[in-house]
């Protein structure tokens, strides 16, 4: 990949871009406490700090076997438990300020590990685009659409996993493609920390380590000594990380190897076809749908692989064997989630086309009588981007359980109730999570597809509707006239931000001051940010040359 000169915009100017998207997200966080996954990950960390210890009180999932000494363990790595910490520890600080307020702090301060880390994909996404020799202002505008436009914003407003994980990927991609061009030792330090990060933040990702091993080895043969040195200096940083890995399996269940995942759930048994077109086409979580800036992405993808073919390259070995592991799952879709939750991780690098397309249509001088095609062309870069942000405001308006569990109920009233008896998994309180019993109505029916739901459910919400008013208009009236029932499930219905909670509890004040607090830290850094950019200038060089 040959570089070109980069824009000067400092990496301390980086950090504080993150300041104000990490006040953005900490501003627009979820009033709801973490459920399902995110449970037992909080719980650990709260362990850890409160008695420096692993085992917790919650068993999930539910069929999980005991671990060491008869105790309940996670089942999730360490380090999603370990990016929690901030959060126990700054709602201890809360309560000591506002005593009383034990439970009422909990979602806050369980978004802001989240918070943090997503802001930090989005820093790294702007490592990236610096790089490829992004311009700075098309760089700010994709890093904004990546920020703001693509479920970057969900998952770091959730508990769940999925904004380490992107960060950690975004930022070990990010160092193999640096570890090309520079031998240093400094380099292989950073790549394998990075790599030892991203299998600590899901085991999964270890193919991804051994894509970025196959791809540094064809873009360095013949280079033996820099191999030799690249692979020795990288283990030192790798290893003692990676052993956190086998530590903590042996702590929890006694062995090394032992993951507390019971394998012999069949749960690759998907046609690889089927779940690759569920993750990228299916009407009810498509990528696309949820992500729209991709779609430019989509576009420009041939110039790109025409001017960046060794970017491309890398991340498809890097991505492609953890997206096709994912087609194969029979639970590819995540549920429950918003979108296609698997793919989140990889939404910055496959937003990066984007912005080399950005980069041409702000820099390249055109004719008088292109001039209007290229505006107009920045004007659909726009609309897609603004459509985005709509997406991801109607999926932070509500928590997704909401919608899901109304689906589910009309379902059942109008195509009946489905026979779980053969599923692969348990079913808990008569629903089996994500298996295809409960969960198909929001992958392939039109008539439940989540994004429309999601408005539908928003436009009612501010109007203050009861559930009979509001089935009036329900995306499925379109199929059927029946009236179905779903009074129990929309009871639970409420708008998902973390202000409205404390102010209905009678902490106004609390609400307040937090706001306050997070609204000045966005503007101290956009105001400190502000003149870097400046200084940094327009970026306008040619943008991104060839491999």
């Amino acid at each position: 990949m040959a570089i070109v000169p980069k824009f000067q915009l400092s990496v301390g100017a980086q950090w504080w871009l993150g300041a104000v998207l990490f006040c953005f997200y900490m501003l627009t966080g979820s009033r709801e406490q973490p459920w399902a996954d995110a449970t037992p990950m909080y719980e650990v960390a709260e362990a850890l700090v409160n008695r420096g210890e692993f085992n917790i009180a919650t068993q999930w999932p539910a069929d999980l076997h005991a671990g060491r000494a008869g105790k309940t363990y996670a089942i999730a790595p360490l380090l999603q438990s370990l990016a929690h910490v901030p959060g126990v520890l700054v709602r201890k600080l809360l309560v000591s300020i506002w005593p009383g307020t034990h439970e009422l702090s909990l979602p806050f301060a369980a978004h802001l590990g989240p918070s943090a880390l997503g802001a930090l994909a989005v820093v790294l996404f702007v490592g990236w685009c610096r790089f490829l020799g992004v311009g700075l202002r098309a760089t700010l505008w994709s890093a904004a659409a990546l920020g703001t436009a693509s479920m970057v914003w969900i998952y770091a407003r959730s508990p769940y996993s999925e904004a380490l994980q992107t960060a950690c990927f975004t930022a070990f991609t990010l160092q193999v493609a640096k570890a090309s061009q520079e031998a240093s030792r400094k380099r292989a330090l950073a790549l394998g920390l990075t790599a030892a990060l991203v299998v600590n933040a899901k085991t999964v990702f270890a193919l991804a380590v051994l894509g970025a091993a196959a791809w540094l080895l064809i873009a360095l043969w013949g280079q033996w000594p820099r191999i030799k040195t690249m692979v020795g200096w990288s283990l030192v940083s790798f290893l003692p990380v990676f052993a956190l890995i086998p530590l903590y399996n042996w702590a929890r269940w006694g062995s090394p190897l032992q993951e507390g995942y019971d394998l012999s759930i069949p749960v690759f048994e998907e046609r690889l076809g089927l779940g690759l077109w569920g993750l990228f086409l299916s009407p009810g979580k498509s990528l696309f749908l949820y992500c729209p800036p991709l779609l430019l992405s989509l576009c420009a993808l041939p110039r790109v692989y025409k001017r960046l073919r060794g970017a491309c390259f890398l991340v498809v070995c890097m991505a492609g064997p953890v997206i096709l592991l994912y087609g194969k799952m029979l639970y590819w879709s995540g549920d429950y989630a918003w979108g296609p939750r698997y793919l989140t991780f990889a939404v910055p690098l496959f937003m990066l086309p984007a912005a080399v397309l950005l980069q041409e249509l702000l820099t390249v001088q055109t004719a008088r009588a292109q001039y209007w095609w290229r505006m107009a062309k920045l004007g659909l870069f726009a609309l897609v981007c603004g459509a985005g942000f709509f997406v991801q405001v109607m999926g932070s308006a509500f928590y997704w359980d909401h919608y899901i569990r109304i689906t589910q109920e009309a379902r059942d009233g109008w195509l009946g109730s489905p026979d779980r008896s053969g599923a692969p998994t348990p079913t808990v309180d008569g629903v089996c999570g994500a298996c295809f019993e409960d969960v198909h109505q929001l992958q392939w029916l039109p008539a439940f597809v989540p994004l429309e739901g999601h408005f539908w459910m928003f436009r009612h919400a501010l109007a203050n509707h009861d559930w009979e008013q509001a089935t009036a208009d329900a995306p499925w009236r379109r199929y059927t006239k029946k009236p179905l029932q779903i009074e129990s499930s929309y009871a639970r219905v409420r708008l998902d931000w973390w202000p409205i909670e404390l102010w209905q509890q009678g902490r106004s004040g609390m609400a307040v001051v937090l706001c306050l607090w997070f609204v000045f830290g966005l503007f101290t850094a956009l105001w400190l940010v502000a003149p870097k950019i400046k200084a940094a200038g327009p970026g306008k060089h040619p943008g991104p040359a060839a491999s």
